[in-house]
Protein backbone atom coordinates (compact mmCIF):
# COMPACT_ATOMS: atom_id res chain seq x y z
CA UNK A 1 0.00 0.00 0.00
CA UNK A 2 1.69 3.60 -1.26
CA UNK A 3 1.59 6.16 1.21
CA UNK A 4 -1.84 8.87 0.44
CA UNK A 5 1.14 11.96 1.63
CA UNK A 6 4.56 10.44 0.97
CA UNK A 7 6.48 14.33 0.52
CA UNK A 8 4.78 15.35 3.31
CA UNK A 9 5.43 12.73 6.23
CA UNK A 10 9.11 12.48 4.41
CA UNK A 11 9.60 16.46 4.89
CA UNK A 12 8.51 15.77 8.48
CA UNK A 13 10.19 12.78 9.38
CA UNK A 14 13.81 14.55 7.99
CA UNK A 15 12.80 17.90 9.70
CA UNK A 16 12.05 16.75 13.10
CA UNK A 17 15.40 14.21 12.27
CA UNK A 18 17.62 17.39 11.35
CA UNK A 19 16.52 19.41 14.47
CA UNK A 20 16.94 16.89 17.00
CA UNK A 21 20.90 16.08 15.80
CA UNK A 22 21.32 20.05 15.85
CA UNK A 23 20.81 20.56 19.43
CA UNK A 24 24.61 19.96 20.24
CA UNK A 25 25.28 22.81 18.22
CA UNK A 26 23.73 25.23 21.11
CA UNK A 27 26.77 23.64 22.95
CA UNK A 28 29.72 24.21 20.62
CA UNK A 29 29.95 24.90 17.05
CA UNK A 30 32.63 22.39 17.40
CA UNK A 31 32.07 18.43 16.17
CA UNK A 32 30.07 16.64 18.74
CA UNK A 33 32.69 14.04 18.76
CA UNK A 34 36.47 13.96 19.22
CA UNK A 35 36.92 11.64 16.67
CA UNK A 36 35.36 14.29 14.29
CA UNK A 37 38.93 16.46 14.25
CA UNK A 38 40.65 13.04 12.45
CA UNK A 39 38.21 12.87 9.91
CA UNK A 40 37.71 17.01 9.08
CA UNK A 41 42.01 17.11 9.05
CA UNK A 42 41.65 14.31 5.90
CA UNK A 43 39.29 16.21 4.51
CA UNK A 44 41.43 19.08 4.82
CA UNK A 45 44.11 17.39 3.01
CA UNK A 46 42.04 15.67 0.48
CA UNK A 47 41.07 19.45 -0.76
CA UNK A 48 44.66 20.58 -0.02
CA UNK A 49 46.45 17.54 -2.32
CA UNK A 50 43.37 17.09 -4.66
CA UNK A 51 43.35 13.23 -4.40
CA UNK A 52 43.07 10.72 -1.16
CA UNK A 53 46.27 10.97 0.79
CA UNK A 54 48.08 7.79 1.43
CA UNK A 55 47.96 6.29 5.01
CA UNK A 56 51.66 5.18 5.09
CA UNK A 57 52.84 8.30 5.56
CA UNK A 58 50.93 9.33 8.63
CA UNK A 59 50.31 7.51 11.92
CA UNK A 60 47.94 7.14 14.87
CA UNK A 61 44.16 8.20 14.12
CA UNK A 62 44.89 9.89 11.12
CA UNK A 63 46.51 6.61 9.13
CA UNK A 64 43.66 4.82 10.59
CA UNK A 65 40.55 6.79 9.29
CA UNK A 66 42.70 7.20 6.41
CA UNK A 67 41.96 3.34 5.13
CA UNK A 68 38.29 4.02 5.85
CA UNK A 69 38.22 7.49 3.46
CA UNK A 70 34.40 7.90 1.92
CA UNK A 71 33.60 9.58 5.13
CA UNK A 72 36.17 12.08 5.14
CA UNK A 73 36.30 12.56 1.05
CA UNK A 74 32.54 12.91 0.71
CA UNK A 75 32.89 15.84 3.70
CA UNK A 76 35.54 17.34 1.54
CA UNK A 77 33.54 17.02 -1.54
CA UNK A 78 30.25 18.77 -0.05
CA UNK A 79 33.16 21.14 1.80
CA UNK A 80 34.11 22.32 -1.77
CA UNK A 81 30.67 22.57 -3.11
CA UNK A 82 29.69 24.83 0.09
CA UNK A 83 32.75 26.80 0.44
CA UNK A 84 32.63 26.07 4.05
CA UNK A 85 35.85 25.00 5.85
CA UNK A 86 35.80 20.76 6.48
CA UNK A 87 35.56 21.35 11.01
CA UNK A 88 32.95 23.99 11.10
CA UNK A 89 30.80 22.05 8.46
CA UNK A 90 31.01 18.78 9.80
CA UNK A 91 28.31 19.37 12.83
CA UNK A 92 26.14 20.12 9.79
CA UNK A 93 27.31 17.02 7.22
CA UNK A 94 26.31 14.36 10.39
CA UNK A 95 22.71 15.95 11.28
CA UNK A 96 22.11 15.81 7.58
CA UNK A 97 23.36 12.25 7.06
CA UNK A 98 21.73 10.98 10.27
CA UNK A 99 18.55 12.55 9.08
CA UNK A 100 18.86 10.73 5.41
CA UNK A 101 19.35 7.17 8.03
CA UNK A 102 15.77 8.13 8.88
CA UNK A 103 14.37 8.68 5.61
CA UNK A 104 15.50 5.14 4.80
CA UNK A 105 14.16 3.26 7.65
CA UNK A 106 10.57 4.80 7.09
CA UNK A 107 11.27 3.33 3.33
CA UNK A 108 12.43 0.32 4.82
CA UNK A 109 9.42 -0.21 7.26
CA UNK A 110 6.94 0.83 4.08
CA UNK A 111 8.81 -1.56 2.16
CA UNK A 112 8.85 -4.29 4.44
CA UNK A 113 5.04 -3.93 6.52
CA UNK A 114 3.01 -2.06 3.25
CA UNK A 115 1.76 -0.23 6.11
CA UNK A 116 1.90 3.74 6.70
CA UNK A 117 1.49 3.67 10.45
CA UNK A 118 4.06 0.96 10.86
CA UNK A 119 6.51 3.11 8.45
CA UNK A 120 5.44 6.51 10.16
CA UNK A 121 6.10 5.26 13.89
CA UNK A 122 9.54 3.41 13.06
CA UNK A 123 10.60 6.57 11.39
CA UNK A 124 9.40 8.67 14.80
CA UNK A 125 11.73 5.93 16.47
CA UNK A 126 14.45 6.41 14.81
CA UNK A 127 14.04 10.46 14.26
CA UNK A 128 13.83 11.17 18.21
CA UNK A 129 15.08 7.71 20.50
CA UNK A 130 17.65 9.03 22.45
CA UNK A 131 20.35 6.15 21.50
CA UNK A 132 19.81 6.30 17.46
CA UNK A 133 19.88 9.72 17.59
CA UNK A 134 23.47 9.82 19.64
CA UNK A 135 24.50 7.43 17.33
CA UNK A 136 23.55 8.73 14.23
CA UNK A 137 24.82 12.58 15.68
CA UNK A 138 28.47 11.71 17.15
CA UNK A 139 29.56 8.09 15.44
CA UNK A 140 31.11 9.70 12.31
CA UNK A 141 32.05 6.92 10.16
CA UNK A 142 29.54 4.83 11.74
CA UNK A 143 26.41 7.54 11.21
CA UNK A 144 27.49 7.65 7.45
CA UNK A 145 27.50 3.47 7.71
CA UNK A 146 24.45 2.91 9.23
CA UNK A 147 22.42 5.10 6.67
CA UNK A 148 24.04 3.24 3.77
CA UNK A 149 23.03 0.11 5.63
CA UNK A 150 19.76 1.40 6.26
CA UNK A 151 19.34 2.39 2.17
CA UNK A 152 21.10 -1.29 1.51
CA UNK A 153 18.39 -2.94 3.45
CA UNK A 154 15.74 -1.08 1.65
CA UNK A 155 17.24 -2.50 -1.73
CA UNK A 156 17.38 -5.61 -0.59
CA UNK A 157 13.24 -5.60 -0.23
CA UNK A 158 13.30 -4.54 -4.16
CA UNK A 159 16.19 -6.80 -5.44
CA UNK A 160 14.15 -8.63 -7.55
CA UNK A 161 14.49 -5.20 -10.14
CA UNK A 162 17.42 -5.49 -11.31
CA UNK A 163 17.65 -1.39 -11.26
CA UNK A 164 17.33 -2.03 -7.23
CA UNK A 165 20.04 -4.75 -7.35
CA UNK A 166 22.45 -2.77 -9.12
CA UNK A 167 22.27 -0.30 -6.73
CA UNK A 168 22.28 -2.70 -4.01
CA UNK A 169 25.87 -4.02 -5.51
CA UNK A 170 27.08 -0.26 -5.66
CA UNK A 171 26.46 0.06 -1.74
CA UNK A 172 28.02 -3.21 -1.05
CA UNK A 173 31.23 -2.06 -2.74
CA UNK A 174 31.02 0.86 -1.13
CA UNK A 175 30.50 0.25 2.34
CA UNK A 176 33.84 -1.57 3.31
CA UNK A 177 35.31 1.55 3.04
CA UNK A 178 33.20 3.27 5.49
CA UNK A 179 33.48 1.15 8.62
CA UNK A 180 34.49 -2.11 9.43
CA UNK A 181 31.81 -3.31 11.95
CA UNK A 182 29.21 -2.42 9.58
CA UNK A 183 30.35 -4.12 6.93
CA UNK A 184 30.71 -7.27 9.26
CA UNK A 185 27.12 -6.57 10.99
CA UNK A 186 25.46 -6.44 6.73
CA UNK A 187 27.45 -9.59 6.10
CA UNK A 188 25.93 -11.59 8.74
CA UNK A 189 22.52 -9.77 7.99
CA UNK A 190 22.51 -11.38 4.19
CA UNK A 191 23.93 -14.68 5.40
CA UNK A 192 21.22 -15.40 8.49
CA UNK A 193 18.46 -13.77 5.77
CA UNK A 194 19.37 -16.03 3.27
CA UNK A 195 19.71 -18.77 5.68
CA UNK A 196 16.15 -17.68 6.97
CA UNK A 197 14.73 -18.86 3.22
CA UNK A 198 16.99 -21.52 1.94
CA UNK A 199 14.59 -24.50 0.10
CA UNK A 200 11.87 -23.12 1.50
CA UNK A 201 9.03 -24.25 -0.54
CA UNK A 202 5.85 -22.78 0.76
CA UNK A 203 4.10 -19.77 -1.31
CA UNK A 204 5.57 -16.66 0.61
CA UNK A 205 9.23 -18.13 -0.06
CA UNK A 206 9.58 -20.03 -3.08
CA UNK A 207 13.28 -19.68 -3.86
CA UNK A 208 14.90 -20.88 -7.16
CA UNK A 209 18.23 -22.59 -7.05
CA UNK A 210 19.55 -19.59 -9.65
CA UNK A 211 17.84 -16.99 -7.38
CA UNK A 212 19.45 -18.22 -4.15
CA UNK A 213 23.13 -18.08 -5.62
CA UNK A 214 22.67 -14.53 -7.13
CA UNK A 215 21.52 -13.81 -3.61
CA UNK A 216 24.59 -15.25 -2.32
CA UNK A 217 26.85 -13.44 -5.12
CA UNK A 218 25.85 -10.04 -4.71
CA UNK A 219 25.58 -9.95 -0.70
CA UNK A 220 27.56 -12.20 1.14
CA UNK A 221 29.79 -12.32 -1.48
CA UNK A 222 30.73 -9.31 -2.72
CA UNK A 223 31.04 -8.59 1.36
CA UNK A 224 33.61 -11.42 2.21
CA UNK A 225 35.97 -9.33 0.22
CA UNK A 226 36.37 -6.71 2.28
CA UNK A 227 38.19 -8.83 4.99
CA UNK A 228 41.19 -9.11 1.46
CA UNK A 229 41.01 -5.40 2.12
CA UNK A 230 41.36 -5.14 5.63
CA UNK A 231 44.07 -7.79 5.92
CA UNK A 232 46.39 -6.32 3.23
CA UNK A 233 45.80 -2.65 5.02
CA UNK A 234 46.67 -3.79 8.28
CA UNK A 235 43.20 -1.86 9.53
CA UNK A 236 44.22 -1.92 13.34
CA UNK A 237 40.80 -3.15 14.67
CA UNK A 238 39.77 -5.48 12.60
CA UNK A 239 43.39 -7.13 12.52
CA UNK A 240 42.37 -7.66 16.29
CA UNK A 241 40.26 -10.20 15.22
CA UNK A 242 41.67 -11.31 11.67
CA UNK A 243 43.25 -14.55 13.16
CA UNK A 244 42.82 -18.36 12.63
CA UNK A 245 41.39 -18.78 16.59
CA UNK A 246 38.96 -15.68 16.44
CA UNK A 247 37.53 -16.05 12.80
CA UNK A 248 36.81 -19.85 13.98
CA UNK A 249 35.08 -18.50 16.92
CA UNK A 250 32.71 -16.18 14.90
CA UNK A 251 32.07 -18.81 12.50
CA UNK A 252 31.01 -21.26 15.42
CA UNK A 253 28.81 -18.89 16.97
CA UNK A 254 27.37 -17.76 12.96
CA UNK A 255 26.42 -20.95 12.26
CA UNK A 256 24.49 -21.59 15.91
CA UNK A 257 22.77 -18.80 15.50
CA UNK A 258 22.10 -19.64 12.08
CA UNK A 259 19.71 -22.48 13.25
CA UNK A 260 18.41 -20.07 15.16
CA UNK A 261 17.42 -17.74 12.44
CA UNK A 262 16.08 -20.45 10.51
CA UNK A 263 13.84 -21.23 13.03
CA UNK A 264 12.67 -17.54 13.69
CA UNK A 265 12.21 -17.09 10.23
CA UNK A 266 9.32 -19.30 10.20
CA UNK A 267 5.90 -18.57 10.40
CA UNK A 268 5.18 -19.70 14.01
CA UNK A 269 2.91 -22.98 14.09
CA UNK A 270 2.12 -23.47 17.78
CA UNK A 271 0.87 -21.33 20.73
CA UNK A 272 3.97 -19.57 23.11
CA UNK A 273 4.72 -21.40 25.56
CA UNK A 274 6.40 -19.25 27.91
CA UNK A 275 3.12 -17.45 29.39
CA UNK A 276 -0.26 -15.37 27.95
CA UNK A 277 -1.30 -18.11 25.46
CA UNK A 278 -3.24 -17.26 22.36
CA UNK A 279 -5.89 -18.82 21.20
CA UNK A 280 -7.16 -20.51 18.00
CA UNK A 281 -3.67 -19.25 16.25
CA UNK A 282 -4.45 -15.85 15.65
CA UNK A 283 -2.37 -12.93 16.82
CA UNK A 284 -4.46 -11.12 20.13
CA UNK A 285 -3.21 -9.61 22.49
CA UNK A 286 -2.91 -12.27 24.67
CA UNK A 287 -0.07 -13.94 21.96
CA UNK A 288 2.44 -10.92 21.87
CA UNK A 289 4.83 -11.79 24.49
CA UNK A 290 6.39 -15.25 24.71
CA UNK A 291 9.73 -16.45 25.87
CA UNK A 292 12.16 -14.02 23.92
CA UNK A 293 11.07 -11.54 26.47
CA UNK A 294 13.62 -13.27 28.47
CA UNK A 295 16.03 -11.53 25.91
CA UNK A 296 14.82 -8.05 27.04
CA UNK A 297 15.13 -9.50 30.68
CA UNK A 298 18.35 -10.49 30.14
CA UNK A 299 19.54 -7.30 28.10
CA UNK A 300 18.36 -5.11 31.30
CA UNK A 301 19.72 -7.32 34.17
CA UNK A 302 23.70 -7.30 32.10
CA UNK A 303 23.10 -3.32 32.18
CA UNK A 304 22.30 -3.47 35.82
CA UNK A 305 24.90 -6.07 36.92
CA UNK A 306 27.50 -4.09 35.39
CA UNK A 307 26.31 -0.76 36.94
CA UNK A 308 27.37 -2.71 40.37
CA UNK A 309 30.44 -4.80 39.30
CA UNK A 310 33.10 -4.65 36.48
CA UNK A 311 32.01 -8.08 33.77
CA UNK A 312 34.79 -6.16 31.48
CA UNK A 313 38.02 -6.22 32.71
CA UNK A 314 39.15 -2.48 32.54
CA UNK A 315 35.56 -0.89 31.17
CA UNK A 316 33.96 1.24 33.41
CA UNK A 317 30.64 0.40 35.10
CA UNK A 318 27.05 1.31 33.77
CA UNK A 319 25.98 4.49 34.94
CA UNK A 320 22.74 4.65 37.29
CA UNK A 321 22.40 7.95 35.13
CA UNK A 322 22.29 5.79 31.74
CA UNK A 323 19.71 3.28 33.58
CA UNK A 324 17.46 6.12 34.29
CA UNK A 325 17.82 7.74 30.52
CA UNK A 326 17.35 4.57 29.35
CA UNK A 327 13.96 3.82 30.89
CA UNK A 328 11.95 5.33 28.78
CA UNK A 329 14.16 3.21 25.78
CA UNK A 330 13.06 -0.19 27.95
CA UNK A 331 9.22 1.24 27.00
CA UNK A 332 9.67 1.23 23.51
CA UNK A 333 11.68 -2.44 23.62
CA UNK A 334 8.36 -3.78 24.95
CA UNK A 335 6.81 -2.10 22.08
CA UNK A 336 8.95 -3.58 20.03
CA UNK A 337 8.59 -6.99 21.32
CA UNK A 338 5.12 -6.79 20.73
CA UNK A 339 5.66 -6.04 16.55
CA UNK A 340 7.92 -8.33 16.50
CA UNK A 341 5.88 -11.58 17.77
CA UNK A 342 3.06 -10.17 15.32
CA UNK A 343 5.96 -10.98 12.68
CA UNK A 344 6.32 -14.35 14.16
CA UNK A 345 2.77 -15.22 14.75
CA UNK A 346 1.18 -13.87 11.11
CA UNK A 347 1.89 -14.30 7.08
CA UNK A 348 4.55 -12.13 6.67
CA UNK A 349 7.22 -12.84 3.55
CA UNK A 350 10.08 -10.77 4.76
CA UNK A 351 10.11 -12.31 8.35
CA UNK A 352 13.75 -13.99 7.26
CA UNK A 353 15.50 -10.15 7.05
CA UNK A 354 13.72 -8.86 9.81
CA UNK A 355 14.93 -11.78 11.51
CA UNK A 356 18.89 -11.24 10.14
CA UNK A 357 19.17 -7.97 11.12
CA UNK A 358 18.18 -8.55 14.67
CA UNK A 359 20.38 -11.60 15.05
CA UNK A 360 23.53 -10.03 13.12
CA UNK A 361 24.79 -7.74 15.58
CA UNK A 362 23.75 -9.94 18.67
CA UNK A 363 26.12 -12.46 16.86
CA UNK A 364 28.85 -10.23 17.34
CA UNK A 365 27.83 -9.18 20.85
CA UNK A 366 27.82 -13.15 21.75
CA UNK A 367 31.40 -13.69 20.00
CA UNK A 368 32.80 -10.66 22.04
CA UNK A 369 31.76 -12.05 25.36
CA UNK A 370 33.07 -15.36 24.59
CA UNK A 371 36.28 -14.16 23.05
CA UNK A 372 37.03 -12.70 26.57
CA UNK A 373 35.15 -10.33 28.63
CA UNK A 374 38.08 -7.79 28.51
CA UNK A 375 38.05 -3.95 27.50
CA UNK A 376 38.12 -5.14 23.21
CA UNK A 377 35.35 -7.22 24.07
CA UNK A 378 33.41 -4.24 25.67
CA UNK A 379 34.32 -1.72 23.04
CA UNK A 380 32.91 -4.40 19.98
CA UNK A 381 29.74 -5.47 22.25
CA UNK A 382 28.89 -1.53 22.36
CA UNK A 383 29.08 -0.76 19.24
CA UNK A 384 27.62 -3.56 17.52
CA UNK A 385 24.27 -2.66 19.60
CA UNK A 386 24.08 0.41 17.71
CA UNK A 387 23.21 -1.55 14.56
CA UNK A 388 20.44 -3.14 16.63
CA UNK A 389 17.74 0.01 16.57
CA UNK A 390 17.39 -0.28 12.66
CA UNK A 391 15.48 -3.43 13.13
CA UNK A 392 13.73 -2.05 16.22
CA UNK A 393 12.64 0.85 14.43
CA UNK A 394 10.89 -1.35 12.20
CA UNK A 395 9.23 -3.68 14.73
CA UNK A 396 8.19 -0.81 17.61
CA UNK A 397 6.75 0.59 14.21
CA UNK A 398 4.92 -2.66 13.64
CA UNK A 399 4.09 -3.04 17.49
CA UNK A 400 2.27 0.62 17.40
CA UNK A 401 0.45 -0.36 14.29
CA UNK A 402 -0.93 -3.26 15.83
CA UNK A 403 -2.14 -1.81 19.09
CA UNK A 404 -3.95 1.34 16.67
CA UNK A 405 -5.35 -1.09 14.55
CA UNK A 406 -7.05 -3.01 17.45
CA UNK A 407 -8.17 -0.09 19.04
CA UNK A 408 -9.40 1.23 16.07
CA UNK A 409 -11.50 -2.25 15.67
CA UNK A 410 -12.99 -1.27 18.89
CA UNK A 411 -13.92 2.85 18.18
CA UNK A 412 -16.47 1.01 15.55
CA UNK A 413 -17.66 -0.35 18.05
CA UNK A 414 -17.90 1.70 21.07
CA UNK A 415 -17.78 5.60 20.93
CA UNK A 416 -15.83 5.87 23.81
CA UNK A 417 -12.68 3.94 21.98
CA UNK A 418 -12.59 6.80 19.46
CA UNK A 419 -10.06 8.97 20.32
CA UNK A 420 -8.17 6.00 21.77
CA UNK A 421 -6.18 5.57 18.38
CA UNK A 422 -4.71 9.25 18.38
CA UNK A 423 -4.04 9.19 22.03
CA UNK A 424 -1.52 5.91 21.75
CA UNK A 425 0.59 7.81 18.95
CA UNK A 426 0.65 11.18 21.08
CA UNK A 427 1.82 9.06 23.82
CA UNK A 428 4.21 7.10 21.52
CA UNK A 429 6.00 10.42 20.25
CA UNK A 430 6.06 11.45 23.88
CA UNK A 431 8.00 8.43 24.77
CA UNK A 432 10.58 8.54 21.97
CA UNK A 433 11.00 12.16 23.00
CA UNK A 434 11.37 11.46 26.69
CA UNK A 435 14.16 9.07 25.40
CA UNK A 436 16.01 11.92 23.49
CA UNK A 437 18.25 13.78 26.50
CA UNK A 438 20.27 10.30 26.82
CA UNK A 439 21.97 12.07 22.95
CA UNK A 440 22.71 14.86 25.10
CA UNK A 441 24.04 13.35 28.13
CA UNK A 442 26.95 11.62 27.17
CA UNK A 443 28.74 12.87 30.41
CA UNK A 444 26.61 11.80 32.62
CA UNK A 445 25.24 8.69 31.15
CA UNK A 446 28.60 7.26 29.34
CA UNK A 447 31.42 9.40 31.37
CA UNK A 448 32.37 10.77 28.17
CA UNK A 449 32.70 14.30 27.90
CA UNK A 450 31.68 14.63 23.64
CA UNK A 451 31.29 18.65 23.47
CA UNK A 452 34.68 20.59 22.54
CA UNK A 453 34.63 24.67 22.90
CA UNK A 454 36.24 27.02 21.25
CA UNK A 455 38.63 27.80 24.41
CA UNK A 456 39.53 24.28 24.25
CA UNK A 457 40.64 24.28 21.13
CA UNK A 458 42.27 27.46 20.65
CA UNK A 459 44.83 26.14 23.75
CA UNK A 460 45.48 23.25 21.69
CA UNK A 461 46.01 25.23 18.95
CA UNK A 462 48.82 27.70 21.07
CA UNK A 463 50.60 24.76 22.39
CA UNK A 464 50.85 22.95 19.12
CA UNK A 465 52.34 26.59 17.48
CA UNK A 466 55.09 26.43 20.72
CA UNK A 467 55.57 22.90 21.34
CA UNK A 468 56.51 20.02 19.00
CA UNK A 469 55.46 17.45 21.87
CA UNK A 470 52.85 18.28 24.60
CA UNK A 471 51.41 15.53 27.67
CA UNK A 472 47.43 15.96 28.24
CA UNK A 473 44.83 13.79 28.87
CA UNK A 474 42.67 11.21 26.68
CA UNK A 475 40.32 13.68 25.05
CA UNK A 476 42.19 16.72 24.20
CA UNK A 477 45.35 14.08 23.18
CA UNK A 478 42.63 12.27 20.74
CA UNK A 479 41.98 15.54 18.72
CA UNK A 480 46.10 17.36 19.03
CA UNK A 481 47.88 14.73 17.31
CA UNK A 482 45.55 14.08 14.40
CA UNK A 483 44.49 17.59 14.16
CA UNK A 484 47.16 19.87 14.58
CA UNK A 485 50.07 16.74 14.13
CA UNK A 486 51.94 17.00 16.74
CA UNK A 487 53.53 14.44 19.33
CA UNK A 488 50.89 14.26 22.28
CA UNK A 489 51.56 12.02 25.26
CA UNK A 490 47.88 10.94 26.08
CA UNK A 491 49.00 10.37 29.73
CA UNK A 492 49.64 13.56 31.10
CA UNK A 493 46.91 13.28 33.72
CA UNK A 494 48.47 9.60 35.09
CA UNK A 495 51.84 11.84 35.34
CA UNK A 496 51.08 14.51 36.97
CA UNK A 497 49.20 12.00 39.73
CA UNK A 498 52.03 9.88 39.77
CA UNK A 499 55.18 13.28 40.11
CA UNK A 500 56.48 11.62 36.60
CA UNK A 501 57.40 14.43 34.84
CA UNK A 502 60.62 15.56 34.16
CA UNK A 503 62.16 19.21 34.03
CA UNK A 504 61.26 20.93 30.14
CA UNK A 505 57.64 18.88 29.66
CA UNK A 506 55.07 20.31 28.54
CA UNK A 507 51.47 20.01 29.75
CA UNK A 508 47.97 21.25 28.80
CA UNK A 509 45.88 20.83 31.33
CA UNK A 510 42.39 21.60 32.59
CA UNK A 511 40.76 23.16 36.22
CA UNK A 512 38.09 21.42 34.98
CA UNK A 513 40.25 18.49 36.17
CA UNK A 514 39.73 19.56 39.64
CA UNK A 515 35.85 18.97 39.35
CA UNK A 516 34.76 16.66 36.95
CA UNK A 517 38.56 14.50 36.07
CA UNK A 518 40.45 14.32 33.60
CA UNK A 519 39.10 12.49 31.09
CA UNK A 520 41.25 9.01 30.08
CA UNK A 521 38.44 7.40 28.19
CA UNK A 522 37.99 4.20 28.22
CA UNK A 523 40.10 4.00 31.78
CA UNK A 524 37.93 6.16 33.80
CA UNK A 525 38.75 9.87 35.17
CA UNK A 526 41.57 11.47 37.10
CA UNK A 527 40.19 13.98 39.81
CA UNK A 528 42.55 16.14 41.08
CA UNK A 529 42.48 17.89 44.67
CA UNK A 530 42.49 22.14 43.34
CA UNK A 531 44.89 22.68 46.27
CA UNK A 532 47.54 20.08 45.03
CA UNK A 533 46.92 21.45 41.46
CA UNK A 534 47.36 24.76 42.14
CA UNK A 535 50.03 24.66 44.00
CA UNK A 536 51.36 22.15 41.23
CA UNK A 537 51.20 24.79 38.59
CA UNK A 538 52.62 27.74 41.18
CA UNK A 539 55.89 25.31 41.01
CA UNK A 540 55.79 25.22 36.98
CA UNK A 541 56.06 27.73 34.48
CA UNK A 542 52.54 28.82 32.95
CA UNK A 543 52.64 29.68 29.55
CA UNK A 544 49.65 30.41 28.51
CA UNK A 545 46.24 30.64 30.64
CA UNK A 546 42.79 31.02 28.46
CA UNK A 547 38.82 29.92 28.97
CA UNK A 548 35.99 30.56 31.27
CA UNK A 549 36.55 31.25 35.07
CA UNK A 550 37.16 27.73 37.08
CA UNK A 551 37.31 25.79 33.58
CA UNK A 552 40.75 27.61 32.48
CA UNK A 553 42.59 25.99 29.65
CA UNK A 554 46.60 25.98 31.02
CA UNK A 555 49.95 25.18 28.94
CA UNK A 556 52.56 24.66 31.47
CA UNK A 557 56.36 23.74 31.52
CA UNK A 558 57.97 21.48 34.09
CA UNK A 559 60.81 23.21 35.81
Amino acid sequence: MKSKYPVLIITLLFLIAFCARLVPLQFSDLPYNIDGFPLARISEIIISDGALPDPGNYGGLLAYNMKLPVFPAMLAMFSLVLGVEPLPLLPYFCALIGSLSVIFIYALAMSLTKNEIAAFSAGIFAALSGLFVYVTTAAMKQLLAITLLCFLLFLYTRRRDWRFRAGMILVLVILPFTHHLASLIALLTFSFALVGTAFRRSEHHVRTTKEFILDAITGPGILLMSIVYYNSVSLEIASEVINANDIMLLASVSILVAVIARMLSITVQTRPWFFLKGKNKKVTFASIFDEKVLVLVLGIGVLYLNARVHLFTGAQLTSDALLRLMFPYFLLAIVGLMGFNVLRYSKFSQRHLVVGMFLAPLTIMVFSALRGLDLFGFMLAYRSYNFIDIPLAVVVGVGIAYIIGKLSMLSKQHDFFKPLPTFVMVIFIVTCAAALPLAYNSQDAFDVQEVTYDYELQAMEWASEHTDNVYTDQRCGDIMAPYFEITVGKNGPWKLRDGGFAAGDVLLASRDWTVEGAQMYPFGRVVFQEEAFDATMNNWNVCYVGGPQGSEMVVAIVR
